[in-house]
């Protein structure tokens, strides 16, 4: 019985909000999930089992924050272990949406989790099945593509600030070597 009832529960949203629903419209057990004080700005990789999923949209019971992003901005990431927390998978995010038709509700896995707006986040890149008693804690290939284009671009920014800093000193070396030439005519 307690298998058919699950089966017959969906995911929903409203406004900002994620709700569980059963098949018929009426509102289930847990009526809403949100996010715990302190997450909101989260960006990073979690590790979690899932307890509802629909087609775009699942539960993770969060077990550990695996890895934060350089933009993260949630006070306190820590809030979301022991947690039940709704993610939504973007209709463009094929890849993602394909991992999750292939998981089921008890799947341990890790999630990349992104906080834009409302009671949820959004998973993006990464979603798979943990692999081990560790959960896979090494962060996926996606995850760190992600991280590193990052940091490419921060360090771009960086060469370039430099270059122009490198360009006046050498114009000032120039314009000091005239000056020592001048002098020593």
């Amino acid at each position: 019985m307690k298998r058919f009832i699950g089966a017959m529960l969906g995911l929903a949203m409203v406004g900002g909000t994620m709700a569980l629903v059963a098949a018929d419209g009426r509102a289930a057990e847990k009526e809403e999930l949100f996010l715990p004080p302190g997450a909101r700005g989260f960006r990073g990789m979690l590790l979690g089992t899932i307890t509802n999923k629909a087609e775009a949209r699942f539960v993770l019971k969060v077990e550990k924050v695996l890895r934060l992003w350089p933009k993260n901005q949630a006070e306190n990431p820590q809030a979301l272990v022991g947690k039940e927390v709704g993610m939504v998978v973007p209709p463009k995010a094929e890849r993602i949406l394909a991992a999750l038709k292939e998981l089921k509700v008890g799947d341990r896995v890790v999630a990349e989790g992104i906080h834009e707006e409302g009671n949820f986040l959004f998973c993006i890149e990464t979603l798979r099945k943990a692999e081990g008693e560790g959960g896979g804690e090494a962060p996926p290939p996606g995850g760190e593509l992600a991280e590193l284009k990052e940091t490419v671009a921060r360090l771009r920014a960086r060469v370039a600030e430099l270059e122009e800093k490198v360009a006046a000193l050498q114009k000032e070396v120039a314009h000091l070597r005239e000056l020592l030439e001048q002098r020593s005519r």
